[in-house]
This record gives structure tokens, C-alpha cells and sequence, in this order.
């Protein structure tokens, strides 16, 4: 029903979206005596050319801060291609690695190393060793905690550094080996 139309001459055209447009080529006039008039059923088809298929891509911030944390997410970055997670660390804001691959952020050094969320009994003495084994391909994101809230032990320290990796790594072992020679020499007297 349309309603407060004015007397006139007028091409009736109905769309409604999903559906093809339906055209009444001949005019309908509207007289001052027949003001209501029944048009009839009107049957209108489908349109076929809708959208086939709608994809719709998300993605993550290069950093996200969060109450209690800053997250970066290294899968974007160009340094998840290659490296370990000490060449993406030296280019996380707020850490500063240093020449001999020492961590620190905030000025020092006393913080600690979680992967998964989960403490990883990484030491000083053998935190850049490990470190080093860990590709940057396996990590989804660095989370920086200054500030750890109460689910973390983190007495003080300096913060933690929370390593996630990707769900979908496949998990193994990594390790080095070092192989020395020596040889002792026997003085006889």
C-alpha cells in the first residue's frame, strides 16, 4: 500500500534487495475520481548475481597494550622469516639486548624468561644459548610484563618476558653440543 500519492502519471519500479528489479512499463495514472487502485499480485525473482562468497581478514596490531602488558606480535613481522628470539627481542620496544645478548629491560637485566606462559628455568648464564635455538618462525607473539600481575611469581624482578608460541609448531628437542679435545702430557721423572 502506498499511501499520500498525488494525482499524476507515474513508471512503478520495485526493488528490494536479493531480488531482481521489477518494472511496470506502462504508466500508471492516477485520476482525481479513482484515487485507489489495485495494481495485483506481483510476483518478483531472485537475483542470482549476490554475492557468491563474502571473506572477511582480520589482523592482528603489530603491538597491542593491554592493562597489564604489551603485546607484539612477531608473526607479521619481517623478522619471524628468519633469526631467533633474540634477533626479534633486539627489535621489540622496551628490551634491550646488548652485544653479548644480554636481556634487560627498564635498565635491568634481573627479569624473567616464560614460554607459553609457563616459567622456562632459563637462567643468565645460559639464557642467549637458548634463546638462540628458538627460531623466530615457532613464535606467535612477545608479551612484555613490567608489572606482573598476581598469577605470576615475579618477586622482585624486573619484569617478564612471556614467549608464546605458535599452536601449531611441531614441538622437539632442541640442543648443542660441545666437543673438546685435550691433550695431558706426562712429565717422567
Amino acid at each position: 500500500e502506498i499511501s499520500t500519492i498525488k494525482i499524476g502519471a507515474y513508471k512503478l519500479i520495485i526493488n528490494y534487495l536479493g531480488y531482481k528489479d521489477y518494472v511496470i512499463e506502462k504508466l500508471l495514472i492516477i485520476p482525481p475520481d479513482k484515487i485507489n487502485q489495485d495494481i495485483g499480485i506481483i510476483k518478483v525473482e531472485e537475483d542470482s548475481k549476490v554475492l557468491q562468497e563474502v571473506q572477511i581478514v582480520g589482523e592482528k596490531a603489530l603491538m597491542q597494550l593491554q592493562a597489564d602488558k604489551k603485546v607484539f606480535n612477531v608473526e607479521k613481522s619481517a623478522l619471524s622469516a628468519g633469526g631467533s628470539v633474540v634477533d626479534v627481542l633486539r627489535q621489540t620496544p622496551t628490551v634491550d639486548v646488548d652485544a653479548d645478548g644480554n636481556i634487560s629491560t627498564r635498565g635491568s637485566g634481573n627479569l624473567q624468561v616464560y614460554i607459553n606462559g609457563k616459567p622456562s628455568g632459563i637462567t643468565g648464564a645460559n639464557k642467549q644459548a637458548v634463546l638462540d635455538a628458538i627460531p623466530a618462525s615457532a613464535i606467535e607473539s612477545i608479551e612484555i610484563m613490567n608489572n606482573p600481575n598476581a598469577k605470576f611469581d615475579a618477586e622482585g624482578e624486573a619484569g617478564i618476558i612471556n614467549i608464546i608460541l605458535k599452536k601449531n609448531y611441531t614441538k622437539g628437542i632442541n640442543g648443542s653440543v660441545y666437543v673438546g679435545y685435550r691433550t695431558v702430557y706426562k712429565n717422567s721423572i
